[in-house]
């Protein structure tokens, strides 16, 4: 039985010896089809580089981290190489690979030498645009990516393409093949765009289409708390939704009050709204025969009414859209005050209230609660100014 025990185990240490040495052939062979460059000819440029994620401080460390244990870096750049240089002199631009880049840059500053020279994929590209899809297409396949940040990718990929296609065909036919390349041909000349960068992120095209209102009109605050997942696409779009509804709301009450002030009644407009009935509800008197209301005076901003009942007789100013401290020199029993909707205006709760709309619409808001006692030489006064106007 030891026998056999022992058998066993020396065909599995050869399996494993052999499965290890296949795997490090294998490795080897990897690393003999990379191309190897010196770190002086590879440059970046800032039009590419503003087209990458950027690492947060923790990723670069953990990143920067496992280089170093590794002594190399095992996924090749991606670069473009510069027109115009001959081989012996090439200079590379780094299209991908710029955290790598610096990382090795750092490492053989600390005297590691193993990074003098950085494994490299050439690619080939027709122009710039070419250059920008691929970055953010390639961008798409990494894992640590919130949906916001995968739907921003698939905007700027879009914008990309749709410019490219319509400056293709003029605005007539969109560049199927140019298209193609990148993503899942249309079927007509039309292109639902929401549906487009749906395919090419995976995110939902209802979440696509909040995440791209988002993306155009959310505060860079708002924004950076989505990308980190701090707040979902959904609830950021109710957020802008609400604010949006508030601003809408706020901006009508301001253009409704602007156009009030711009078309003010004249006083000969609110005597001709203002009803005799108003008067006795604004003072508290139920409407009775009995009372008569004649019109004393009429001024730029108020009317005179003299309210008889019996052998009783009390004044009733009503000012129109007039706060009460500009009227203290005016004389009257019961003050009635006219205000727009919405107006800033405030009476006292002693005077009554009455608000009238853009349409000439008037309500009682409140009623009076003062009767003001006029000295003889007032009354006089009052009445002489009465006379005067009424002639």
């Amino acid at each position: 039985m030891d026998d056999i025990s022992g058998k066993w185990m020396k065909m599995a240490n050869k399996t494993a010896t052999k499965t290890e040495t296949l795997s490090k052939i294998s490795e080897k062979q990897s690393e003999s089809r990379k191309n190897y460059v010196k770190l002086s000819s590879l440059v970046t440029e800032e039009k590419y580089e503003k087209y990458i994620r950027k690492h947060t401080k923790e990723e670069y460390e953990a990143l920067s981290k496992a280089i170093a244990q590794d002594g190399k870096i095992r996924d090749p750049l991606t670069v473009k190489v510069m027109e115009g240089e001959l081989d012996r002199d090439r200079v590379f631009v780094v299209i991908d690979g710029h955290h790598r880049l610096r990382a090795a840059k750092e490492l053989l500053d600390q005297g590691r030498l193993e990074f003098e020279k950085v494994p490299i994929t050439i690619e080939k590209f027709a122009n710039d645009q070419e250059i920008f899809v691929w970055m953010l297409r390639h961008q798409l396949g990494r894992r640590n990516l919130t949906p916001f940040e995968r739907a921003e990718i698939g905007f700027r990929i879009t914008s990309f393409l749709e410019t490219l296609a319509h400056e293709k065909k003029k605005h007539k036919k969109v560049d199927n093949k140019l298209l193609s390349k990148w993503i899942k041909a249309p079927e007509t000349d039309k292109i639902d765009y929401a549906e487009v960068v749906s395919d090419l992120t995976g995110v939902p095209r209802t979440t696509i289409i909040r995440a791209k209102k988002l993306h155009n009109q959310a505060n860079d605050e708002l924004k950076g708390l989505i990308r980190a997942g701090d707040i979902s696409i959904s609830k950021a779009y109710q957020q802008l939704v609400d604010i949006e509804k508030q601003l809408k709301k706020e901006a009508q009450i301001r253009q409704r009050t602007e156009d009030f002030q711009q078309a003010l009644f004249s006083i000969k407009e609110i005597e001709q709204l203002f009803k005799p009935k108003l008067i006795l509800k604004a003072v508290g008197k139920t409407a009775k025969s009995s009372v008569r209301i004649n019109l004393l005076e009429r001024t730029d901003n108020s009317l005179l009414f003299a309210m008889i009942e019996d052998d009783e007789m009390e004044y009733v100013r009503v000012f129109y859209n007039l706060p009460t401290q500009n009227t203290s020199t005016v004389f009257a029993n019961r003050n009635i005050y006219i205000h727009h909707e919405n107006s800033k205006l405030k009476t006292s709760k002693k005077d009554a209230l009455l608000t009238i709309s853009p349409e000439g619409v008037i309500t009682l808001a409140n009623k009076s609660t003062e009767v003001y006692n006029l000295e003889p030489m007032q009354e006089l006064e009052m009445l002489r100014k009465a006379a005067i106007s009424i002639k």
